[in-house]
């Protein structure tokens, strides 16, 4: 049974509390240099919340005896990317200086790695881009390595103004930073979101309608596409761009069929790594798309071939016996 967590806030912007949930095993051994795997939950930018994390993740990590912090951080389009990604960086911190002085366990600041999916991968590898002291390791599920191209999919028109969206999926991006909605239903048996259930919520509108109206780039973003002033921009948000001698250690996984973030933004950011000669491990899984893992339960034949393993690569990051 997963145990509930224990909520805190981690920084507060324009008097929103940004807050995080901390799942631990009370059996650990106060004196163990426990590690953390910090979760970042997908949504495009736009939706979902800490919630929102795969239940065999929290089993896993449980299991292993480590701590799981999932965290909550501002969303699109009230914060644009460019400043989402250093709510991950201020987690990390919050992580390494707060978390010990509030749990039972002794914590190993240079224990600390990031696992993120879809929009959470994308912010977890940003983080490892941008981070002045990089996380021991990361993990991206599907994410989106280049931004520009994966916000232009879908898109029906070139038109790139927000005031082009009806004016009540508009509203949704009128309000403060929001990071305390759950736009869908967790589904008890997998722990992932029951979509067909927030297809009429105005944040998920607001997406769709941002793809039909063509301006899903400047919702996401705040950048203008059709801009050369902002084009440069784009690649400080793209992590694919940003790889440098200390980035961490690096596991991706993506589905071979993903229709919302082909597999090819793993498998070049893949490349980029290698060139740089920086330690790189991909998965790409037959016929699976987005999010196929939410659909994988705990010690199933899919987890011990696809999942397991990414646990092997923390667990050997963390300078753990296997």
């Amino acid at each position: 049974m997963v145990p509930t967590p224990q909520r805190f806030v981690y920084k507060q912007v324009e008097g929103v509390d940004i807050d995080l949930d901390v799942y631990e095993d009370t059996s650990i051994i106060p004196n163990t240099q426990t590690p953390v795997v910090v979760y970042l939950h997908g949504g495009g930018f736009v939706l979902g919340n800490k919630e929102a994390v795969p239940k065999y993740i929290v089993e896993e990590v449980l299991r292993r005896k480590w701590i799981l912090v999932s965290a909550n951080y501002r969303l699109a389009p009230q914060t644009p990317i460019g400043e989402i990604y250093k709510d991950v960086i201020d987690v990390v911190t919050w992580v390494r200086e707060e978390l010990p002085k509030k749990t039972k366990s002794t914590l190993n600041p240079e224990k600390v790695s990031l696992w993120g999916s879809s929009a959470g991968g994308t912010l977890a590898l940003l983080a490892g881009s941008y981070s002045k002291k990089v996380p021991n390791a990361i993990v991206a599920f599907y994410a989106a390595t280049e931004i520009l191209p994966t916000l232009q999919l879908g898109s029906t028109t070139k038109t790139t103004s927000l005031q082009s969206l009806p004016e009540q999926i508009r509203k949704a991006a009128q309000t403060p930073p929001v990071v305390v909605e759950t736009p869908f239903e967790i589904n008890p048996v997998t722990g992932g979101p029951e979509i067909q259930k927030f297809a009429n919520h105005p944040r998920y509108q607001l997406v769709a309608n941002a793809n039909k109206y063509g301006c899903r780039v400047e919702v996401m973003t705040g950048l203008n596409p059709n801009s050369e002033a902002d084009l440069p921009k784009f690649k400080d948000i793209s992590p694919i761009h940003h790889i440098h001698s200390s980035y961490p250690p690096t596991y991706l996984v993506h589905g071979g069929a993903d229709a919302m973030v082909p597999p090819e933004h793993s498998l070049n950011m893949t490349k980029e790594l290698e060139k740089a000669e920086r330690k790189v491990r991909l998965e790409i899984v037959p016929e699976k798309n987005h999010v196929f893992d939410f659909a994988i339960n705990h010690g199933s034949e899919e987890y011990e071939k696809f999942v397991a393993p990414v646990f092997d690569f923390l667990q050997l990051q963390f300078g753990l016996a296997q």
